[in-house]
């Protein structure tokens, strides 16, 4: 038997966590900031994964967690959020492919 968490399932239960409201409705896929392909880092995924370990110690992976971090990035710098917004940023794993983009990486 597989167990299947969707997005808003998992934004459900840490809106409970903070004591937060959500509704489907609160939700916006924004496309365009995965880079050129699948499992392919670019400039902007390195850029969030660096500042994601340097200012919060929070390891992300080039393939997921640290694309979603760059759009969120870019988000912010197109000023696409407002300044009292608040974001959570829902950290699904995928730490071990690290080791797979040490090179990419420099680390």
């Amino acid at each position: 038997m597989s167990l299947r968490v969707t997005p808003c399932a998992c934004a459900r239960a840490a809106a409970d966590l903070i004591g937060a409201r959500f509704g489907e409705n609160d939700v916006e896929v924004v496309a365009g900031h995965a880079g050129p392909a699948y499992g392919v880092p670019h400039a902007a995924t390195i850029e969030a994964i660096r500042l994601a370990g340097a200012l919060e110690a929070l390891p992300l992976d080039p393939v997921y967690s640290g694309k979603a971090l760059a759009g969120l990035i870019a988000l912010v710098r197109e000023r696409r959020l407002q300044p009292d917004t608040d974001v959570v940023f829902i950290h699904t794993g995928g730490v071990p492919a690290l080791f797979a983009y040490q090179g990419v990486l420099g680390i």
